[in-house]
C-alpha cells in the first residue's frame, strides 16, 4: 500500500525538524512511503527529495481543511493518507501499525495515544479525538468528501473540523486500530511543545 503522510506547517521551523526525523526513521518500506510537507508562511524553500517533499507558498491557505485537501489532491501516489502533525511525534511503526490495521477497514485510528500533556508521556484514551492520529484509504476520504465535506460550506474555518472528520469517518464504520497488536506509536505534545 503506498501511502502519502500529510504534514501542513506553519512557524514551526524547529519541530518540523523532528517531523522530519520521526518519519525518516519509520520501519515501512521506504519506496512505499512519502511525506509532503506544505508551509504556507513562507519561511523554508522549496525541496524535493525521494521519500518527501516541502512545498512552500508565501499566500496563506483559507483553512486548515482547505490545505489538507490541496494536499490530498496533490498526492496521486497515494492510496492512503496518514496525519503528520508537525508538533507531535511519530514512533518507528506508525505507519506499519497504519497499513496492518487499513489492511481491514476503511480507516484507521487508535484506541490510545502518548501524550505530554501532565509534563511526562502517558497513554489516553483516544476515543473522538487526536486528529493527528489519523489515517484512512483515499476511497474513504473521497467518501466524506475530503475536508471540506465535513465542514459547513459557510464556515469553513470552524476549530471542530478534527472532530467533525473523526465523526464522519465513523459514520462509513468502525475503524482499524493500529495500536491492536502493538503499543501506541502517536504522542500527542500540545503540552510540552506550547504550539499553536
Amino acid at each position: 500500500m503506498n501511502v502519502i503522510c500529510l504534514c501542513p506547517t506553519y512557524g514551526h521551523p524547529k519541530l518540523l525538524r523532528n517531523a522530519l526525523a520521526c518519519f525518516l526513521a519509520q520501519d515501512y518500506p521506504a519506496e512505499k512511503r512519502r511525506l509532503m510537507i506544505v508551509d504556507d508562511a513562507g519561511q523554508f524553500q522549496d525541496a524535493f527529495e525521494s521519500q518527501w517533499t516541502l512545498q512552500v507558498t508565501s499566500e496563506r491557505f483559507a483553512s486548515l481543511p482547505h490545505k489538507y485537501d490541496w494536499m490530498v489532491s496533490q498526492g496521486c501516489f497515494a492510496d492512503a493518507f496518514v496525519l503528520w502533525d508537525d508538533d507531535d511525534c511519530y514512533l518507528p511503526w506508525h505507519i506499519s501499525a497504519h497499513v496492518a490495521a487499513l489492511e481491514r477497514a476503511a480507516w484507521s485510528h487508535p484506541r490510545q495515544i502518548l501524550s505530554t500533556y501532565s509534563g511526562r508521556p502517558e497513554i489516553e484514551s483516544a476515543a473522538g479525538r487526536f486528529h493527528g492520529s489519523l489515517a484512512m484509504r483515499r476511497a474513504a476520504l473521497e467518501q466524506v468528501g475530503g475536508w471540506l465535506g465535513v465542514v459547513p460550506r459557510d464556515r469553513p474555518r470552524v476549530a471542530d473540523f478534527d472532530q467533525r472528520m473523526i465523526g464522519a469517518l465513523n459514520r462509513l464504520g468502525e475503524p482499524g486500530r493500529p495500536d491492536e497488536s502493538r503499543p501506541p506509536s502517536y504522542v500527542y505534545r500540545w503540552g510540552s511543545t506550547g504550539a499553536h
